[in-house]
């Protein structure tokens, strides 16, 4: 958040990213889902967001796969910078109001799990333990995951979305867990890093919802 951290220019150049590993570039692209996810679902969201992160999440699902497993592959490395972009954009609209990242923030900065990887694990398991968060945008979500439903209930969107969310995983060969397992302890100073990360501030987690997500991403010990 220092002003002197953003850069004045980005260059999107997929031949810098041929040689980025498999699970890398995975982990990558999972958190560039997270953000098209969140800025399309944060309830600061607006038209433009929402466009943004419909777009990256249909280029996401399309190509992240090649990308994984044909590093080389141009055309993919080009869509995924763009969708990244396109998915940065919707999330800096979103008024700091996600969810995911907050649990992301605090896997890392306790445990030292890769972003990416923590934003992957975190989001099939919000939408499973928060679904309510993501109704109001179910529509949106469906169209950008390519839900094939007659349904209009909400929840039943949301629950074929993480579907979608783990079909991706798995074709990917990601994980949707951790395998860092953590005592009684560990789980508490979880509680709190998840509390007290600053999008807490503005869009707290309940209680029930931060214990059953860590119960349900890390194994017990």
């Amino acid at each position: 958040m220092h002003p002197y951290v953003p850069a004045d220019i980005a260059l999107l150049d997929p031949d810098l990213t041929v040689g980025l590993p498999p699970g890398m570039t995975v982990s990558t692209g999972l958190d560039a889902l997270g953000h098209a996810v969140e800025g399309l679902t944060s309830p600061e969201a607006n038209c433009m967001a929402d466009s943004l992160g419909i777009h990256s999440i249909k280029l996401i699902m399309q190509y992240l796969p090649i990308a994984a497993s044909d590093g080389k592959n141009l055309e993919a490395r080009t869509k995924m910078l763009a969708a990244s972009n396109m998915a940065i954009m919707s999330f800096a609209m979103g008024g700091m109001m996600f969810p995911i990242h907050n649990v992301a923030h605090a896997a890392g900065g306790q445990l030292r799990i890769p972003h990416g990887q923590a934003v992957g694990v975190g989001m099939p398991a919000l939408m499973e333990h928060m679904p309510w968060h993501y109704w109001p945008k179910a529509k949106e979500l469906a169209e950008g995951f390519g839900v094939k439903s007659d349904s209009q209930d909400p929840a039943e969107l949301v629950a074929l979305v993480r579907e979608k969310v783990l079909g991706l995983m798995k074709e990917c060969g990601f994980k949707p867990h951790f395998e860092k397992a953590l005592d009684s302890a560990q789980r508490e100073t979880m509680f709190w890093a998840v509390k007290a990360d600053p999008t807490a501030m503005l869009y707290p987690i309940p209680d029930d919802s931060i214990k059953s997500i860590i119960s349900t991403v890390f194994p017990n010990v």
